[in-house]
């Protein structure tokens, strides 16, 4: 009877031990202590994209806890989010958060996440995702700095843009082809005199420059990493 119950304690009581300790989510989920109800996209970023504004993608994320016992959880950083529409980019967690669940409840929270396949399109609102696995590799080591950052929310598409450059099939920095590209548009635009340049362009100028600082800020090479 000993052995029975300390091969049912793992799912009671055994794996929370330390009542001050932080459980990942993903750990639990495997174990079916926590369950996904929902995943949703709230398009925040899709909406910054297209006026080429500062703002990014927040997923609503309903968990359940189907233990008795109080949970500390972390959403990590490098987490990934799968679409259920395959069409959509996969997301990854940048700005890690914790919280605790309380046995037998069902909470709502709010994960700060960004894009991490630049060929595809960026969910729109109400698009469902999944929780799939945790990156590796060099944006694994981007996304580590980013969540070492108080002030990344700040820049939000310079964070993203990055992470696009990173991620990109190019084998050169995607960003400073682009941002060269800008640069002689608007220096070209600016040869014509009286034209306004749209804040698009000037925008997009900046992210791209940020970009390029958050990735020298934490000492990733901008070559294509081929083990992503």
């Amino acid at each position: 009877y000993i052995f029975i119950l300390l091969i049912s304690s793992n799912y009671a009581g055994l794996i929370f031990a330390d009542d001050s300790k932080e459980y990942n989510v993903l750990d639990l989920i495997e174990k079916n202590i926590v369950i996904v109800n929902s995943v949703f996209a709230d398009g925040g970023l899709k909406k910054a994209h297209k006026e080429a504004s500062q703002g990014h993608e927040t997923f609503m994320v309903k968990l359940t806890n189907k233990s008795e016992e109080d949970l500390k959880i972390i959403i990590p950083c490098g987490l990934v989010f799968t679409p259920e529409n395959k069409k959509f980019q996969k997301m990854i967690v940048v700005q890690s958060s914790s919280y605790t669940l309380m046995p037998l409840a069902t909470i709502d929270i709010n994960i700060y996440v960004a894009c991490i396949d630049m060929i595809n399109d960026q969910p729109e609102k109400g698009d469902k995702y999944s929780i799939g696995y945790m990156q590796n590799g060099k944006l694994r080591n981007f996304i580590d700095c980013l969540c070492s950052m108080k002030d990344v929310q700040k820049d939000p598409m310079g964070a993203q843009f990055a992470i696009w450059d990173i991620s990109s099939d190019e084998e050169d920095s995607e960003n400073v082809r682009k941002k060269k590209e800008l640069e002689k548009t608007i220096k070209m635009m600016k040869s014509y005199g009286n034209i306004k340049i749209p804040d698009q362009l000037i925008n997009s100028l900046d992210y791209y420059k940020n970009a390029e600082k958050l990735l020298e800020r934490c000492k990733i090479n901008k070559t294509r990493d081929k083990k992503l």
